[in-house]
């Protein structure tokens, strides 16, 4: 008899598997969010998109495949593709970020690249 996953998680440590955290983008309805560790993969895998803010109108960055993004700046929800229902509903909620975040986590990145480079050759 297979155990679940998450039965095993409980059983090793005593509590329940974390709940994805929830925004919610309009009244009464809520979407995962994607959160900081999702955002910096995104980076290192070159999946993210521009985007416009539709509350300040900053431009930002958001994960490609992401249903709203959160604006850095003034914290507004927007939809990441115009009409949310139109796209990928599933997408959840992203992190905004702006050129300038972007620019220091993809120097964080290349500098994770190098030293794991490095390590690998002592």
């Amino acid at each position: 008899q297979e155990v679940a996953p998450s039965t095993l998680f409980e059983e090793r440590t005593h509590r329940a598997p974390p709940a994805p955290k929830m925004v919610e983008v309009s009244p009464g309805e809520y979407m995962r969010l994607r959160g900081a560790h999702e955002t910096r993969e995104s980076i290192k895998n070159d999946f993210f998109a521009p985007c416009l803010c539709v509350g300040c109108g900053l431009e930002i960055f958001c994960i490609q495949d992401a249903s709203y993004v959160i604006c850095p700046t003034c914290k507004t929800i927007g939809s990441l593709w115009g009409s949310a229902d139109v796209w990928n509903q599933d997408g959840g909620v992203g992190l905004g970020f702006t050129i300038e975040d972007l620019e220091v986590m993809q120097w964080d990145c290349i500098n994770e690249h190098r030293s794991h480079k490095d390590e690998s050759y002592h």
